[in-house]
């Protein structure tokens, strides 16, 4: 379940970091940039019902702990902790386009939107569209990470 919330979560990436080198995609965004390890400080997440916000009823709070690591080699990790003890991890690759981020674990490919990304802060969001029932819904969530460190695994 951890997996696939997290998947599912993850829609958008944005970098603050406006450079001109080779490795800079069509939105300005420094590909070297995201390398490293970033660590879950917040998330929000909401979800809509043809437009009109929806109620939570169980809000995500969660004492569980993540770390996601993009190695410069296209690989990343994902690694779920709670009290210190590690609970799940999940591997696949990535690679960047612009303001698009690709991941893909081997079953799921999601495709990620940059919003910021600073040498300490990443910022990312989702948006899943659906319809049922003849009503069109849309899931979205922001995930807010800090540098852990600059070398991925």
């Amino acid at each position: 379940m951890k997996k696939a919330l997290f998947t599912s979560l993850l829609a958008a990436l944005a970098f603050g970091i406006v450079a001109c080198n080779d490795n800079e995609g069509e939105g300005g965004f420094d590909k070297a940039d995201i390398i490293g390890s970033w660590h879950l400080i917040y998330m929000a997440e909401n979800e809509t019902k043809d437009g009109t916000l929806l109620p939570r009823e169980n809000p995500a709070v969660s004492q569980q702990e993540m770390t996601l690591t993009f190695a410069s080699k296209g690989s990343y990790s994902i690694e779920w902790s709670y009290e210190g003890e590690l609970e799940d991890a999940e591997q696949g690759s990535w690679s960047m386009s612009g303001d698009k981020l690709t991941m893909s674990d081997g079953l799921d490919t999601i495709v990620y939107t940059v919003e910021a990304l600073s040498k300490t802060e990443l910022v990312i969001a989702s948006v899943d569209r659906y319809e049922e029932g003849g009503s069109v819904f849309e899931y979205t969530v922001r995930m807010t990470f800090s540098r852990w460190s600059v070398n991925g695994r």
